[in-house]
This record gives structure tokens, C-alpha cells and sequence, in this order.
């Protein structure tokens, strides 16, 4: 067996470990799911309001982590946003903003979290809090790690549902203007949050985190002008649907083509008609029983996958004029725009789920058309292995940008892995050391203010309404163990 395969089986049978973990130890109190949730339904007539428009909001009561560590933020809030989908039709969706201690408040990190599951309650929104479904917060959790480290960097972090109230997983337009105005709706948020409403912007995402970012980066420039954007970082890009379904199915992740058909079939109605005409009767309730799971469950039932198994149509169903159709329309390549601010790429061309030639030829596409990106690939790892690997590149690449260092043109590096270079042993370093940090449940933030803080003005609730006495102690400790576990943390690296 190869390395990476053996590696994403020791992921995915730790998650397995982590469900049948007794629930008293993850769960803090009785979550509502988004489905039965009345907050994520909007009020008669929200679609007059425009787009980017707070419908409702709320501060989130429950606490936020990562498994049953709890991030001692500042504070989080949820916003029912007014938005659209793919075909343009009025809808809301829910994006969570989180504040650290310290807040620099012209400074957003929004991050597109792999949720790749057409279904609902997968929402990170929900699944980003303590005491949510385990098999929601595998992915939304384990992420978080990556951008939790923005949040002690001072960054406001936005974590929106991009994939909406339909859950159309691999749909690029819905996902894009979801993921914009979200960001338009925190921006217009300084009564509530403090944020500046000329905050620097920046993207990150990685596999199904990457659609949102990468189209969103693109379409922003026409579809929201007004927003600072100032850089996108994207690994393991999806890039075309088609494309990743005939490279991966029979494989281990051929779970992820029937999540992308049930997402796509949410948007369209058409591919989802033609897949219940056209799969075997007797997998019919197998094949949807996404709309009811989250990622790994899915993946993990559905391993090795052929079409032959699933229709007598076989892989010719793929070239069908319903699924070419549909399929091209949320092809990244296809798409008549291109990102005006820079980007960071990191793959990986033993990526099992992703074709590296897609990213090589977007890479390609965009450079010609004037977009600059800087591309590392890795000959290494594999998908899951590269989000890791590729992180602590993509998140001193981010910081570069905050501090306005300029990139201009493009360059493809290739090397061995993607985590031996100055960069990616820095910034590693930084996100190993804020998970720690979290674990010792230090409060989350820098250790000193920012030159662009919270307004006075604003009164802001903290999460598990702390003392001030127990908040002022956490800082001093905060503060101490920052320099002490970065020294250790650097020294191992």
C-alpha cells in the first residue's frame, strides 16, 4: 500500500474512533440542526433587501472549537444574509464571524471550509460549535485549526455557508456569491461587530474550500467591486466536476462524485431527474442517501465506486448532454473571468481526488490573462497529506499580503514536498503552536492591541460572558505562553 493511501486510511479510521466516542465527552449542550433551526429560514419578503443585506443575526451562545477544546474567542456572531443562487433566485444564507481578543479590525480572513456534502445540517455554522454532530465537525473542526491561526493574528475570521440552503456542493456561481456577500454583509457590520468597512480581504480554501475562493476571487471584481480584496490562497482546487469524476471514481473517494451529483442536483433539477431515470432501481436509496450525511460518512460507504455499480449507462452517462451541460457551466476553466489580485496555488501531482493537470492548466489560463499567482507543487503528498503540507506556505503567503508585500507575475515552483522551505517550517510553526495554545485554553488573540480596534462604541459580549478579572488573567498567560511555545515549536521545526 502506498504511503498517502495508508495515511488517509489512518485518518478517516480515527474518525471513525472519534464517532463512537461516548457523547458526553463532545457534546456541551443540545444543538439545534440547521434544518430545524428557524433562524435559518428568512422573513416573508427578505428578497426586496439587497444583496449582501443582514436579514437577521444573533451571538452565538454555544462555544466554538475544535473537538472538545474550546477556542476562547472574543466573540462570534451568525448573520442571515440575503444572497442568490447559481440561476440568479433570491435566497439566505448563514456566515459565522468570529473575533479574537485584540481584534485588528481592517483585517478579514474569510475561510471556505470542504464542507462537500449536499446536506444541510453539514453547515459549518452549526458544526464549527462544540457539542454538533461529530460527523459534521470532522472536516468544519479539523479545519479550523488552519484558521484559527489568523484569529491570533488578530484577523476577524468569516467562515460563511457557501453551499446555501439547497446544500449545492460543486456549484461555482451559488458558492461564489454566497462566499461575496457574506463578506459583503460583515463589512457593513460595524454597529454590531466593529469591523472597518474598508477591511483588507483575504481568501483561503482547500478542496471544496477551494471552489468558493478561487471563483469567488474571480467573479468579485464585477459581482463585488466594492469589496478589499486583496489575495486568495487555494489548494487542491476543484476545478472541473467532470473531470474529477472520471479521475476518481473507482477509487477510494468515489463517494465524493455521488455527494457532487446530489449538490449539483440541488441546483439543478434537471441532473438530479436524470440521475433517479437513469441509476439502477436497487442502489436508488443508497445513491441519495447523501442528502442525509456529511463528507466522511459518505466516503466511507461508498469506497471503489464504478459507474458500471451504480448505472447501466456506465461511464458513458458522463458524456450525456444533461451532465456535460451542468457539469461545464461549474467548470472553473469555462468560466469568462479571472481574479485581478494575487494568488497562492498548492497541490500535489499525486492528488488522488483532483487532476493536477486541471491546476496546471488554470495556472496557465489566468497567468496569460494578467493574474498573478504564485504555484507550489509537491511530488509527495496526496490530497489530504497537501492540506497540511501546503498550509504553512499558504499562511505566511496571507500575512505577506496583510503587510502589503507586492507579488507581481507568476512562478511555478515544484519540489519534493511542499514542507521543507523557510515559509512552510514558519508558518507550520505558528499553526501548531496556536492549536496548542488553544489546548491550554489560553484566550485567542494577539497579546497585545491592535492600531485598528474595536470601536469603543460598540459593545461586544464575550463568548461564555467571561469575567473581566478571569479575561485579564488569560491575557497575561497568553501573552507568556506565545513566546515560550513559539521557541519550543520553532526549535523541533
Amino acid at each position: 500500500m502506498k504511503l498517502h493511501s495508508l495515511i488517509t486510511l489512518v485518518f478517516l479510521s480515527l474518525w471513525q474512533v472519534t464517532i463512537a466516542a461516548p457523547v458526553n465527552l463532545l457534546t456541551l449542550g443540545n444543538l439545534t440542526k440547521p434544518s430545524d433551526d428557524p433562524f435559518y429560514t428568512p422573513k416573508d419578503g427578505y428578497e426586496k433587501l439587497k444583496l449582501g443585506e443582514v436579514i437577521n443575526y444573533r451571538k452565538v451562545t454555544h462555544k466554538i472549537g475544535i473537538v472538545a477544546f474550546e477556542e476562547k474567542v472574543q466573540a462570534v456572531y451568525q448573520f442571515l444574509v440575503r444572497s442568490e443562487d447559481s440561476h440568479k433566485q433570491p435566497n439566505a444564507i448563514v456566515t459565522t464571524v468570529i473575533i479574537p481578543h485584540n481584534a485588528d479590525t481592517s483585517k478579514i480572513l474569510s475561510y471556505q471550509v470542504a464542507v462537500d456534502a449536499p446536506n444541510v445540517d453539514c453547515a459549518p455554522s452549526y458544526a464549527l460549535q462544540l457539542g454538533s454532530d461529530p460527523g459534521t465537525w470532522i472536516t468544519t473542526q479539523v479545519e479550523q485549526l488552519l484558521s484559527e491561526a489568523g484569529l491570533y493574528e488578530g484577523w476577524i475570521v468569516v467562515i460563511p455557508d457557501f453551499l446555501g440552503p439547497k446544500a449545492t456542493f460543486a456549484a461555482g456561481y451559488q458558492a461564489a456569491y454566497a462566499t461575496l456577500n457574506s463578506l459583503k454583509a460583515v463589512v457593513a457590520s460595524g454597529d454590531i461587530t466593529g469591523v472597518d468597512p474598508k477591511a483588507q480581504i483575504a481568501l483561503w480554501g482547500y478542496s471544496g474550500g477551494s471552489q468558493p475562493s478561487a471563483w469567488g476571487a474571480a467573479l468579485a471584481p464585477t459581482y463585488a467591486p466594492d469589496l478589499n480584496i486583496i489575495g486568495a490562497a487555494v489548494g487542491g482546487i476543484l476545478i472541473a466536476p467532470k473531470h474529477i469524476a472520471n479521475y476518481t471514481v473507482g477509487g477510494f473517494f468515489a463517494g465524493l462524485i455521488i455527494n457532487a451529483i446530489n449538490g449539483l442536483g440541488n441546483e439543478y433539477p434537471e441532473l438530479k431527474k436524470y440521475a433517479q431515470d437513469n441509476i439502477y432501481p436497487d442502489v436508488e436509496t443508497e445513491f441519495f442517501a447523501p442528502a442525509h450525511e456529511c463528507l466522511v460518512e459518505s466516503i466511507l460507504r461508498t469506497p471503489w465506486t464504478s459507474w458500471d455499480q451504480l448505472t447501466p449507462l456506465g461511464v458513458d452517462i458522463m458524456d450525456s448532454p444533461v451532465v456535460d451541460n451542468v457539469t461545464g457551466i461549474n467548470n472553473l476553466l469555462n468560466l469568462n473571468a479571472n481574479p485581478k489580485v494575487p494568488l497562492f496555488f498548492y497541490n500535489s501531482k499525486n492528488d488522488e481526488i483532483i487532476p493536477p493537470t486541471d491546476a496546471d492548466e488554470l495556472y496557465q489560463k489566468w497567468c496569460d490573462l494578467g493574474t498573478s499567482i504564485e504555484y507550489r507543487q509537491d511530488s509527495l503528498s496526496e490530497h489530504i497529506t497537501q492540506a497540511i503540507v501546503g498550509s504553512g506556505d499558504a499562511f505566511v503567503w496571507l500575512k505577506d499580503r496583510f503587510n502589503g508585500v507586492q507579488q507581481t507575475g507568476c512562478k511555478k515552483i515544484e519540489s519534493t514536498t511542499n514542507l521543507f522551505n523557510f515559509n512552510a517550517v514558519s508558518g507550520l510553526s505558528s499553526i501548531v503552536t496556536d492549536a496548542l495554545e488553544t489546548i491550554l485554553e489560553f484566550q485567542i488573540g494577539p497579546s497585545s492591541p491592535s492600531q485598528h480596534p474595536v470601536p469603543t462604541n460598540v459593545t461586544i459580549t464575550h463568548v461564555g460572558n467571561s469575567s473581566a478579572s478571569s479575561t485579564s488573567s488569560t491575557s497575561t498567560s497568553s501573552s507568556t505562553s506565545n513566546s515560550f511555545l513559539g521557541s519550543i515549536i520553532s526549535a523541533i521545526f
